[in-house]
């Protein structure tokens, strides 16, 4: 229950928020992005890491519950999953350099497993991998010494021309997706 006597500092505080609400607004904060880079320790086979030095966008589209397919089929060519609906929706997160984020919620056990990454709103990556290839691990939601990473990382960084680059730690997991309109 509140005091009286925290009634003054609630006032303050919501008549701060209201003077930065514009501000929100204006910057495109209110709600276009979700703010939680992770950074508490997670439990993950794979995850994606901001190596870039600058905050990314990031969107990790799990597989859509109902998704059936042959691990085994898909595997020749993972981008295929991108052609239908594989997917389900994901958030907008501002993933904070050296900020990592899972690829997938543990629970979801499968013979194999995909995400859809979509980076800064062009780079669109497939990450396919089977179940039990990469060990389930406790995972930091900031790494800064490149050596703390393991198996099932998604390494993104930039070349010295500004392009997004990726790479995994292990055996290969991703596959970008090419535009046929490119």
């Amino acid at each position: 229950m509140t005091t009286p006597r925290h009634a003054p500092a609630r006032r303050a505080l919501g008549r701060l928020a209201g003077l930065a609400a514009p501000c929100l607004l204006a910057c495109g904060v209110g709600g276009q992005h979700e703010f939680d880079d992770y950074l508490d320790p997670f439990r993950a086979d794979v995850y994606v890491h901001n190596g870039t030095g600058d905050s990314v966008e990031l969107r990790v589209h799990p597989l859509a519950p109902a998704a059936g397919f042959d691990c085994d089929a898909i595997a020749g060519d993972p981008t295929a999953l991108a052609s239908g609906p594989s997917f389900d929706a994901a958030p907008l997160r501002l993933l904070s350099p050296g900020a990592t984020a899972p690829a997938r919620a543990e629970e979801r056990v499968r013979e194999c497993h995909a995400a859809l990454l979509e980076i800064d709103g062009d780079a669109r990556l497939v990450l396919f991998w089977y179940e039990g290839l990469y060990p389930v691990r406790w995972v930091d939601g900031l790494i800064e010494d490149p050596a703390d990473h393991g198996p099932g990382a998604v390494l993104l960084s930039r070349d010295e021309g500004g392009a997004l680059r990726w790479d995994s730690l292990g055996e290969p997991l991703v596959y970008a997706l090419v535009d046929d309109d490119a």
